[in-house]
């Protein structure tokens, strides 16, 4: 195969990736990070790319030569990568929403649907193009395909690791899409000297010496990018940093902080700070050491220092970035209490802290947004509280905030509060819980010290010299009227589910609940499967055996293909399962996510590799095939086993930097050990490559769709960790059963 062609097909797995990874953090930004939307986005994103691979595999004979058209096309995708980034950040515009705006199901799956489309069409339609270009005479198909698929697999592994280890550092997305159109550009112009077509030469050169031009102006066209997305506020800075976007506007004189769209803190914002933090501390008779967890640069440290009988107060706070912003933006006498002595700020996740920490304290303040992110979920969760108990003085006590409703608690939103409520009291012998438009759950780790007396309250806010503007004499009796106290407290009865970190339910009854405001269909369907079990997978499953079973031996080849689903939906749901589990266990995941995906794309491209070279070796290729199918029902099983092992340990650095991207590793070789194996049984003797390479990756890619938004949207929030491995056991399971009966 010709260096020029090697390195064709090398750019790609190098353009899908960048192009996945750059799309779905713009697409983040918009969506506020919810894992929801991440799963409408990963679904879409490989709909859309496996229809490229069956449209343009079916039709890829038609047009022209097959250096031409490739390269014609790797011109059309280095176009359209900085053009759909443009699209999402102008994407809220389209559809009349503010920036800042949480969006439902359908704007976000309409946005997603419509940004991606011309980039993943193009993207998904390269590999059957890609190849019937590498063809040559006598070469066995099968093994052209794993050398294809092999190289789009080393591409993205590089691409993977160029962006997390070096490109998300020193360059904006804009300016990765000029490089990867560099690179497109530079590669066609190579496809086109060989065919010696002068016109096709001279358009790319042009193109690819505007790119250059534009390159130094990425900077500034992304900054005017921004300012589209924020139309109607002042936009101070927007950067983007290892743990995402961060945000900065101004309007009137309120500055806002976003960090991946989602409001971080609005300043000046008294009352929300002084709830945030004077509630808590008035609980506690006699606190002096706070651990603060988030929101301190918003004016919650503010509130902490206002009590002179703290002694110590340590603020953690994960991304640095968002500090610098604040000392940059904010005025100086709020940003000045973080160089206030008693103050100890330290730039790391707050869980995995919390976790390692030997330090007591008095009152733990966590100050994060509600559960909205699977991520955020996990300082919500049974074993969170745990951790936090362990690390507080005998009346020590921990305040975290949850968006309620002043007046009216409907069913959603019960059940929402009532898991919180329950799975906190599950942990701490006494808790109270403060109504308002956003409820403070306070959990003490001794009886009998939290009160509902709001003259308590009033005495030690004057006993502690504390000047509130708010949370003073007048305030709080209405707040605590026992009224308001008795109604909240009436909704959060019942038997809730328990949030934990292997059963994110609080997650999913947030999602529930944000359903509800936008769309009853949407709604009711997030309510159905809230009662999902393992007797809905089981159930399908079993159908589909019998159908194949009434019909053994002559539904070879859809069986092969249903195989190829079944594996393309384990495959993402391991991924997107793992990262879950090392997010739970770590907490610092931005931090190793360029490593676990480049294990997964270097296990993909050792598997097909291996299962290229081994492709005319082995003499009972359906028999291999169906052993790998059998290895794929067991290895959730092996996941399941690692994770619970893992968890009665105290999560040494080795599981984060070898046995989670090992274990992501085999999810990768599994798969691609599989998809030369099923294209050389798929083709037979006959058959066009470029449309079985289409059809065999396209509904690889459509079964990684369905995981895609299976896992990340129901089975993981619902089954939870453990029921979501059974559930990829059955699914695969019953795959490898049908391939035993058409032996």
């Amino acid at each position: 195969m010709k260096k020029r062609i090697i390195f064709a097909l090398f750019l790609i797995g190098f353009a899908a990736i960048l192009g996945q990874i750059i799309l779905m953090r713009e697409l983040l930004v918009v969506f506020y990070g919810n894992e929801l939307s991440t799963g409408v986005v990963l679904a879409n994103w490989l709909i859309w790319t496996s229809f490229g691979a069956l449209l343009l595999g079916k039709f890829a004979r038609r047009w022209g030569e097959r250096e031409t058209k490739f390269a014609t096309f790797q011109i059309i995708l280095s176009l359209l990568l900085p053009i759909s980034i443009v699209g999402v950040r102008g994407s809220k515009l389209f559809l009349g929403a503010s920036p800042g705006e949480i969006l439902g199901f359908l704007p976000i799956f309409l946005i997603s649907f419509l940004t991606l489309a011309p980039f993943c069409l193009i993207s998904g339609g390269l590999f059957p193009l890609g190849s019937e270009m590498a063809q040559r005479r006598g070469e066995e198909r099968a093994a052209l395909l794993g050398k294809v698929y092999l190289l789009e697999a080393i591409g993205s592994s590089v691409g993977g690791l160029l962006f997390n280890y070096i490109f998300i550092h020193l360059l904006t997305p804009l300016q990765m899409a000029f490089c990867l159109a560099f690179l497109l550009l530079f590669s066609s112009y190579l496809l086109y000297t060989e065919r010696r077509r002068l016109g096709y030469r001279i358009g790319s050169l042009v193109l690819f010496l505007l790119v250059l031009f534009l390159l130094p102006q990425a900077q500034k066209l992304s900054y005017l990018s921004r300012r589209l997305q924020w139309k109607g506020f002042q936009l101070i800075e927007s950067t983007d940093t290892v743990y995402g976007n961060l945000t900065m506007t101004k309007r009137g004189d309120q500055i806002s902080l976003f960090e991946n769209g989602l409001l971080v803190f609005t300043y000046p914002d008294v009352l929300t700070a002084e709830e945030s933090v004077l509630f808590a501390l008035l609980e506690h008779p006699s606190p002096r050491k706070v651990l603060l967890i988030g929101g301190g640069v918003g004016g919650s440290l503010e509130q902490i220092l206002k009590d002179k009988a703290i002694e110590r107060v340590v603020y953690i706070e994960l991304d640095p970035k968002l500090i610098q912003m604040g000392r940059e933006n904010l005025p100086s006498e709020e940003v000045k209490n973080l160089s206030d002595p008693r103050v100890e700020l330290i730039n790391t996740d707050g869980r995995l802290w919390v976790k390692k920490s030997m330090e007591k304290f008095d009152v733990v303040i966590v100050n994060l947004p509600d559960p909205y992110t699977a991520q955020i979920n996990r300082f919500y969760t049974i074993e969170f509280f745990a951790e936090a108990k362990r690390i507080l003085n005998p009346r020590g006590m921990i305040s975290l905030t949850v968006t309620s409703s002043e007046n009216y608690i409907g069913p959603e939103l019960s059940r929402y509060l009532s898991s919180i409520f329950a799975s906190l009291k599950k942990v701490f012998p006494d808790v109270v819980v403060i109504p308002g438009d956003l409820n403070r759950f306070i959990g003490c780790r001794s009886a009998g010290v939290l009160t509902y007396r709001p003259e308590v309250l009033v005495e030690r806010l004057k006993g502690r010299g504390i000047e509130a503007r708010y949370v003073r004499e007048y305030y709080l009796p209405f707040k605590l009227s026992q009224e308001r106290i008795e109604y909240l407290l009436s909704n959060l009865k019942g038997s809730p589910k328990l949030n934990r970190d292997f059963y994110p339910i609080s997650y999913y009854n947030d999602m529930v609940l944000w359903s509800t405001y936008f769309s009853q269909s949407f709604k009711k369907v997030f309510l159905l499967f809230s009662k999902m079990n393992l007797g809905w997978i089981a159930l399908p499953v079993m159908i589909l055996f019998l159908f194949f079973w009434s019909r053994r031996r002559k539904l070879r080849g859809k069986a092969i293909l249903l195989a190829v689903m079944s594996m393309g939906f384990a495959e993402i749901a391991f991924e997107v399962m793992i990262i879950l589990a090392f997010q739970v266990f770590f907490g610092y995941l931005y931090y190793k996510l360029g490593l676990l995906i480049t294990a997964y794309m270097i296990g993909l491209a050792i598997g097909s590799g291996l299962s290229t070279h081994w492709l005319r070796r082995i003499s009972l290729p359906f028999l291999c095939f169906t052993g790998i199918q059998l290895l794929v029902a067991i290895y959730p099983l092996l996941l399941l086993a690692t994770f619970t092992l893992f968890s009665t340990g105290s999560s040494p650095s080795w599981g984060a930097n070898f046995l989670f991207p090992l274990l992501i590793f085999g999810g990768g070789l599994l798969g691609g050990f599989q998809f030369p194996l099923s294209n050389r049984l798929y083709l037979g003797s006959g058959g066009k490559v470029s449309r079985s390479a289409g059809l065999v990756y396209g509904l690889d890619l459509v079964g990684s769709c369905f995981g895609a938004l299976l896992a990340s949207a129901f089975l993981l929030p619902i089954l939870g960790i453990p029921g979501t491995c059974w559930a990829l056991a059955l699914i695969n399971f019953g795959a490898f059963l049908i391939l035993v009966v058409q032996m």
